[in-house]
């Protein structure tokens, strides 16, 4: 009975211990089912990091010059080829990828244990940005972020003239324009009948037998016309006036692959336009007479006045500077032409010469045009001694009054003279060239302004060492990526045996952007 009873307690024993075993392999392949898919987790977590530090790594072998001298990010997208391949980037963030998925490649990688287990299947750049797209907003979203970035310069204290007053700018530009050559016309038309009368007056004498008639004009004007000098001098060029006959740059560039002159190719990845107005457009216009030099701020490079390109675009540096001083006798002119027929003195004095130069008893319907030939004819000299001396280092007021009037009409005959003793060192109040090369590039358009300075960047990288084969249109500044790894089970090993699952890993699709 006793050895009965034994046998029945052994094999009780036996069955508490199978099952015991048996609930903790079920245990064991519960946790470490968990831990498998904690593990999977942290490995989704995982890979978004290493989706991070590819494509930082990928931006990070920016353009150095571009940066250096321009202050602007952006990867070649040609690598350096000048022919743009996305694929080339592409590569790139395949090999960070790659380097940083599995940590046991490389030197530092022996002996350690990777709990990730991944492996890249597949990677592609689905989206980018370039420099030039939208006509160059990129750029200027870079450039106005620098600006801001400078402590020092406060878009709410940065020297420029309103909306308002560039307006009037033009608008007195144009009437000066408009009214000289109404002007013109109606001198033209009195004077062919001046000189009608005096035939017929000749004819009539002639038949009658009498001398000829002398012109009475001649003989009874004491004083000189001084429109007459001032025809002569516009003859002899407004550049060589305005320059004092220095040295003009004669440099021409070739400009059939800058970006403002071809069709440009573009990015499938928009940017969030962060900085817009005024002031963003202020700061812009700041950065653009900071990168680029003038007549008065020469540049290193053979391209000599290059702020000028910026407002006129040309190929050439003595084209770029004559339609800047264009521009600014346009500016200038209005002003003056404002001035004088605001101020009575020398309306006065204008229709006394008026009547001088046609004579007593000349044609009365002569004077009144003779008197506004004279205003805009003055008006027209003063311009040019501005201009003058904005060229040579001096300054001028936007608006003039008595004190900062130079010319009269006793003066204006001997305007060459004068033209040729400028010294701008004397001129100390007013704006300065770069002053009204402001308020010019506040009238340009500002798509203009970016492709332009685009042309520039291009065209003076690519006389760096290094950058030889630089094109602002293969330059990318932001790139949307996903890539796709094999996640290879750890933990699974026992749970797939007991309960004869498949051997399959999991895949995990990243997707990432970024952007300069």
């Amino acid at each position: 009975m006793r050895m009965m009873h034994h046998e029945k307690r052994t094999t009780w024993h036996g069955s508490v211990t199978v099952f015991f075993s048996l609930t903790g392999v079920l245990i064991l392949c519960l946790l470490l089912a968990v831990v498998e898919a904690v593990r999977i987790q942290g490995a989704k977590a995982q890979t978004a990091s290493l989706e991070g530090v590819a494509n930082f790594s990928v931006l990070a072998e920016y353009e150095k010059n571009l940066l250096e001298e321009f202050e602007i990010f952006a990867l070649d997208g040609a690598g350096g080829s000048g022919s743009f391949q996305i694929q080339k980037s592409e590569g790139r963030l395949r090999y960070y990828l790659k380097a940083n998925t599995d940590p046991l490649s490389g030197e530092g990688g022996f002996g350690l244990f990777d709990p990730w287990r991944l492996m890249l299947t597949d990677c592609e750049i689905q989206g980018y940005a370039l420099l030039t797209d939208e006509q160059g907003e990129p750029f200027y979203q870079q450039a106005v972020a620098y600006m801001k970035a400078t402590p020092q310069l406060l878009a709410d204290k940065l020297p420029q003239a309103d909306t308002g007053t560039i307006r009037e700018l033009k608008v007195l530009g144009e009437q000066y324009e408009r009214r000289q050559e109404e002007n013109d016309k109606e001198l033209d038309v009195l004077e062919a009948e001046k000189k009608k009368q005096e035939a017929e007056k000749q004819q009539e004498a002639s038949e009658a037998g009498e001398p000829p008639v002398k012109d009475h004009m001649s003989a009874v004007i004491p004083v000189k016309n001084p429109l007459i000098a001032l025809g002569r001098l516009k003859r002899r060029g407004t550049l060589a006036l305005v320059t004092g006959g220095e040295h003009v740059s004669t440099t021409t560039i070739p400009t059939g692959a800058f970006p403002s002159r071809r069709h440009l190719q573009n990015g499938n990845l928009k940017l969030e336009k962060k900085n817009q107005g005024m002031a963003a457009d202020a700061l812009f216009r700041e950065y653009l007479l900071m990168q680029f030099p003038n007549y008065c701020k020469e540049a290193k490079e053979e391209l000599k006045y290059q702020a000028e390109y910026l407002i006129s675009g040309k190929p050439s540096d003595r084209k770029n500077l004559k339609y800047v001083v264009k521009r600014l006798l346009f500016l200038r002119e209005g002003l003056n032409y404002q001035y004088c027929l605001q101020h009575q003195n020398l309306n006065g004095a204008a229709g006394e010469l008026a009547l001088t130069l046609t004579g007593m008893f000349g044609m009365p319907a002569l004077t009144g045009a003779m008197q506004h030939a004279l205003l805009l004819g003055l008006a027209y000299g003063e311009s040019l001694l501005d201009v003058r001396i904005l060229l040579s280092g001096g300054k001028i007021p936007l608006l003039k009054d008595v004190a900062s009037w130079k010319l009269s009409f006793a003066t204006l005959g001997s305007l060459g003279n004068l033209l040729e003793r400028v010294d701008g060192s004397e001129a100390e109040e007013g704006l300065s060239y770069t002053d009204y090369l402001r308020i010019l590039l506040q009238m340009c358009r500002r798509s203009d302004l970016k492709l332009r300075a685009l042309d520039l960047i291009q065209y003076r990288l690519q006389n760096q060492e290094g950058s030889e084969c630089f094109q602002a249109q293969n330059a990318i500044v932001a790139i949307k990526t996903e890539a796709k790894w094999s996640c290879r089970p750890v933990f699974y090993s026992l749970p797939q045996a007991v309960f004869g699952l498949g051997a399959g890993g999991t895949n995990i699709w990243q997707s990432g952007s970024i952007a300069y």
